[in-house]
């Protein structure tokens, strides 16, 4: 194990040593956590190893005001002009923008989310598709030879845990977040405190609910939005009742609404959403969403981006990456147990290409 600028790195030469590295960080990322030894870790694969997590609508873009800004509008009309188009292409319709946003992302449109996977060798197989596509090209001949490809590895419930605790911690962020829901300062200032109390005090009822289950601590933004719109009328007094959950709310105000946040105060939230294609279930795909940060201007005129995930001091006890060294021979491997391109691509095209590809016979 070596320690990167920002977090910790490994390397393997070969799929038993990825292995081996997996099993090794189960029992430092999660069984080490207090009361989350039953939670799963997520991975995602790249073939650069460079490439920073962050998601591609936010790259470039600065950074935002206190309020409403461009990336907000950059995402709106993508929102808009996807689903005014696309709106009878779906099995079942989203029932929020943050659930439209996951099959925009799917079919390579730019959002707030980044794609994760609940399998170890889903991400590998991202990590090497230039490596495992069945098709010969000048391009995909050029990537074989330059890059170094990399598995992130992520603790989702030690990340939410982060965001819980912070919000406990940041009285300012709450009372932003419920400022919708009266005009009245003082009763304003009285549900923020209401809410901050409820988090120090209940994170056994709003955060962890005791029963030994890999779900605790994962969240799902379309679910929880749906049932902020069941009960939108009622909301402020379920709130002080503690009748809807307090953090659930904040999360669905930072998360799902964006509002802006300061650099450094909640990191990217882990959520699931419902599978809308049998591509997605076959990733085994989930999510982590960012949210709209704040940038300061530093003295001297330039931006220091602390925006990628692994920029962010807070949560590097929940990340590490790991490097595929040989990465022709891993990919072999993979071929060997009988992965293919098509077991993350499930269409046709992608069937025949793996039947008639004499180059992958192994």
């Amino acid at each position: 194990m070596k320690t990167d600028e920002y977090c910790r790195s490994y390397t393997a030469a070969s799929l038993e040593e990825y292995l081996e590295i997996i099993s090794l960080l189960n029992d430092s990322l999660v069984k080490s956590a207090p009361n989350q030894q039953y939670s799963p870790i997520w991975y995602r694969g790249h073939e650069r190893q460079d490439y920073l997590l962050m998601p591609t609508l936010l790259r470039g873009s600065g950074g935002m005001g206190d309020s409403y800004g461009r990336d907000h509008l950059r995402e709106d009309l993508r929102y808009q002009h996807f689903r005014s188009k696309c709106n009878q292409l779906v099995d079942t319709a989203p029932v929020s923008k943050i659930e439209w946003q996951e099959i925009l992302q799917h079919h390579l449109g730019s959002t707030r989310l980044m794609d994760w996977s609940e399998s170890a060798i889903s991400a590998l197989m991202f990590a090497l598709e230039a490596f495992i596509d069945p098709i010969d090209s000048k391009d995909l001949e050029y990537r074989r030879l330059t890059v170094t490809p990399v598995v992130w590895v992520l603790a989702p419930a030690r990340l939410n845990r982060h965001i819980y605790d912070a919000l406990g911690n940041h009285g300012d962020l709450i009372e932003t977040a419920v400022q919708d829901l009266t005009s009245d300062k003082r009763k304003k200032s009285r549900l923020a405190d209401t809410i901050r109390k409820q988090l120090r005090s209940g994170r056994d009822f709003y955060f962890e609910n005791g029963d030994k289950m890999s779900m605790n601590g994962i969240f799902c933004l379309s679910a929880i939005e749906s049932e902020r719109r069941a009960c939108s009328e009622r909301i402020k007094y379920l709130l002080q009742s503690a009748e809807f959950n307090p953090f659930f709310y904040l999360l669905l105000r930072y998360y799902n609404d964006g509002l802006p946040l300061p650099m450094e105060t909640l990191p990217p939230l882990a959520i699931v959403h419902p599978y809308h294609s049998r591509r997605i279930q076959n990733q085994h795909g989930v999510f982590t969403v960012m949210p709209h940060y704040k940038i300061e201007k530093e003295a001297t005129g330039g931006i220091k981006d602390k925006r990628p995930m692994e920029r962010q001091s807070l949560i590097r006890d929940c990340l590490c990456k790991i490097k595929i060294a040989r990465p022709a021979r891993v990919a072999k491997d993979l071929l060997t147990i009988g992965e293919r391109r098509v077991n993350l691509y499930p269409e046709l095209d992608n069937y025949v290409r793996d039947m008639e590809s004499k180059k992958w016979h192994v």
